[in-house]
This record gives structure tokens, sequence and C-alpha cells, in this order.
């Protein structure tokens, strides 16, 4: 068993394609990662592959300075060995498939004489068909910068402040110019308006050979408990498979029994868990 890097993004995803769309909804995350990579969107990206007997056990990718991720795949001695590979550099955090990020965690704290926490546990889901039922009241319409970016910064630094803990205004600022520039088939983020006031908004981006990940869900506080985020989900969602998408992924924080439960009378269905270590 060895690791094998590249620098070459085209070169990486041929020989990473057919492991990672074994399980695509598993490793949605990745190839949506990939895709930013193939399109320029991030410079010096880590990409390496751990082989056994040219089979492949584990894909790992990074663009700094956001943490590394593994392919959905219980490949323990093979983190490990990503572990060494990395030796010198400056990690983050990691995240995977719950044993193997476990394992590259304790094998980078060994080795660095560094500490680790669990950040967010999460859950992976996947839909192919919406789930007809009572939604609330509201229309769908296309975030636009030139209107909605005072607002739109607000909200993307609450949610990252819900999600995370913590938010960097100007990280904010960049990554929402970057999501309203991009072109529509890599991301974007819709609004759910009642008698035209915002009430909610709702992202995608992350696009597989036969999916994209929805995401960037975020109510107000005081707009909450009233089916909005469920309505607006649930119309990108459609949206998104009327575009030509065989199925749409999102992730959820398995801590929070409310979004995965709207999630689920939507029609999204548990595929995987995953974890996300933060070292300290």
């Amino acid at each position: 068993m060895h690791v094998q890097r590249y620098t070459d993004p085209e070169a990486f995803y041929r020989r990473v394609e057919a492991h990672l769309l074994a399980r695509e909804a598993e490793n949605n995350v990745t190839f949506g990662i990939l895709d930013a990579v193939r399109r320029g969107d991030y410079s010096d990206p880590y990409m390496a592959t751990v082989e056994h007997d040219g089979a492949l056990a584990l894909v790992a990718l990074r663009t700094p300075p956001y943490r590394l991720l593994f392919s959905a795949d219980d490949a323990i001695e093979a983190a490990q060995l990503i572990a060494d590979d990395l030796r010198g550099t400056d990690q983050v955090g990691v995240t995977g498939a719950p044993k193997t990020a476990r394992a590259f965690a304790e094998a980078w704290a060994a080795a660095n004489g560094t500490g680790f926490a669990l950040e967010v546990p999460m859950h992976i889901y996947k839909l192919e068909r919406v789930i007809p039922a009572q939604r609330a009241a509201g229309t769908l319409r296309r975030a636009d910068l030139s209107c909605d970016e005072s607002l739109l910064r607000r909200w993307v630094v609450s949610f990252e402040m819900d999600a995370f803990g913590e938010a960097d205004e100007a990280e904010v600022e960049e990554t929402l110019r970057f999501w309203l520039n991009s072109p529509p088939d890599a991301r974007g983020l819709f609004i759910w308006e009642v008698d035209g006031q915002p009430v909610t908004m709702t992202g995608y981006a992350g696009p597989t050979p036969h999916g994209i990940r929805v995401n960037y869900v975020y109510t107000p506080p005081e707009r909450r408990r009233r089916g909005y985020a469920s309505a607006c989900v649930a119309a990108v969602t459609q949206y998104l498979l009327d575009s030509g998408r065989a199925f749409c992924f999102l992730s959820t924080d398995r801590r929070n029994p409310t979004s995965n439960h709207i999630y689920q009378e939507i029609g999204y269905e548990l595929v995987c868990d995953v974890d996300s270590y933060e070292f300290q």
C-alpha cells in the first residue's frame, strides 16, 4: 500500500472518477470540490490516492486553507499513510467516513503533538424525487447580488455562526461574491419570499456526474417554524431535478433533529454518516 500524489487535476480525476462514482452520493462533497479544482477555483490543491495492488483504497483532496477531505471509504491504514505523507504541513482538520477521519486525526495528533475535537458529526442524504406536500406560502426567486448583497451577507454570517460557532465577515464577503458570480450549473443561491419579503435562503453547489448538493439553508430566528425552509429546499431541489440532475444531496448536523426531520419529509433519504475533526 502506497501514496500516489497528483499535480494535474484532470489526471487525478481520471484516476479517481470510477472509484468515487461507485458511491456517488457518499462522495458528493469530494466530487464537488474536485469539480471546483478542475474549474480553476482553487490553487495548490493536495490530491492523492492510496493504492493497493493497483486498486484504490482511499482518495484524499485538500484545497488550502480548508480541511482535508477523504472519499467515503473505511480505510484506517490508508488514512495513517496520508498522515505520514503530509508530515511537515499545516493541517486544520479532516472530514471523512467516521473510522477513517478518526484514524487520521489520531495519527496526526500523535505525530504533531496537537489535540483534536469532533467538530460536526453529519448525515448525508440523497433525493431522487420530491415528495409532494402542503407547502408554506411564498415564491422562489434566484438571489441577485445587486439588490440582495447586504441581506445575504447577514444571513451567511448567521448561518456560519449557527453551524460552526464562528464567521469571518471578510471571508463571507469573498465567498458570497464567488457564489453569485459563478456559472449557474456550478453553484447559486435562491431566496424564498412571502409578500415580497425574503424569509429563507437555500443554495446549491458541488456538481457530481449525476447530481448536485443543496446547502446554505438558513431562516432567521423570527421566521422559523412556519415551513419556509422546507418549502424553499423542496422548490430548489425540484428546480435542480428539472434542470437535468438525476438526484440531489445534502448534509445535516446529526445533532439537529429538526433539520433531519424536515428533509426526510421532503424525500431525502439517509445514505451515510461523515465526521469532521478540527485540530487544536
